[in-house]
Parts: C-alpha cells; sequence; structure tokens
C-alpha cells in the first residue's frame, strides 16, 4: 500500500500513456484497415472488380493508375475496399463529400488563378467526377505547376 501511495503520480501517468496508446492504435486500424461495417451494407451483393478489369470496362481512355488511385482514395476515405466500388457510388453516400468539397475548392482556385481552361464538372459528387477531375487536371499539369 505505501508503495501505490509514493508512486501514485507515476502510475497515474503510466495508466494515461496505456490508455493514450490503445486509442491511437484504435484509431490507426480504423484509418488503415477496418471496414466500416455501415457503409458495407451498401455494398453487400457487388462482386469485386479487379482494377484492369474496372479500368477497362470503365475509363479505357484514361491512364490506369490514375483511375485506381481515385478509386482507392474514395475507399480508404470510405473506410471500404477499393474493389467494391463503381464509378457512380456517390462521396455523400459514404459520408466523406467533405473530401469532394476540399479538391474542388482547391482545384477551382488555382483554375482561376492560372487561368486554366474551364472544369469538366462544377462538383465531385460521385467517383467518376473524381477520376474526371483527374483527368483534367493530369491534362493541364504543366500549367498548374507554373508558377
Amino acid at each position: 500500500m505505501d508503495f501505490a501511495r509514493d508512486h501514485l503520480i507515476i502510475i497515474a501517468i503510466g495508466a494515461f500513456i496505456a490508455l493514450t496508446i490503445i486509442q491511437l492504435l484504435f484509431r490507426i486500424f480504423r484509418a488503415v484497415g477496418g471496414n466500416d461495417p455501415a457503409k458495407m451494407q451498401m455494398l453487400a451483393g457487388r462482386q469485386e472488380i479487379s482494377d484492369s478489369e474496372f479500368h477497362a470496362s470503365y475509363y479505357g481512355d484514361t491512364e490506369q493508375t490514375l483511375v485506381t488511385a481515385a478509386r482507392f482514395l474514395f475507399a480508404s476515405r470510405a473506410h471500404v475496399p477499393h474493389k467494391l466500388l463503381l464509378p457512380n457510388d456517390r462521396l455523400a453516400d459514404f459520408g466523406i463529400q467533405e473530401l469532394g468539397e476540399m479538391v474542388m475548392s482547391t482545384v477551382r482556385k488555382s483554375q482561376q488563378q492560372k487561368q486554366l481552361p474551364a472544369l469538366p464538372i462544377e462538383k465531385i459528387e460521385t467517383l467518376d467526377d473524381m477520376i474526371k477531375l483527374e483527368r483534367w487536371m493530369v491534362q493541364n499539369r504543366a500549367a498548374m505547376s507554373a508558377h
């Protein structure tokens, strides 16, 4: 009992550190690999589509790495497997509409400042919109990176 009383502060700090580490590990697990069960319900019954099949079926005229990157970004933010996503999946349905708004705001600002061609979309609402915007950004890459 004397040991606990004498070292109460050290025990409290140790417990706090242990709880903090547990919380961080839980957050990392959710961010990296944990699928969201509620969102997985929206994808129930879908068959996985490989990256090459998805590319060939929907975006044969676009670089495959670009298509796969957009699909993977959407999936990682939504906490679902990217191979279950389709072009018409909506960001809002997966609770990640703020991602689209943030990206659109940044790109629109750059487009206006550098007087680039008109954007292909007004708003990012779907995975398809994300890919269209990425395609536009690649086409205008030189002008966007110019100072």
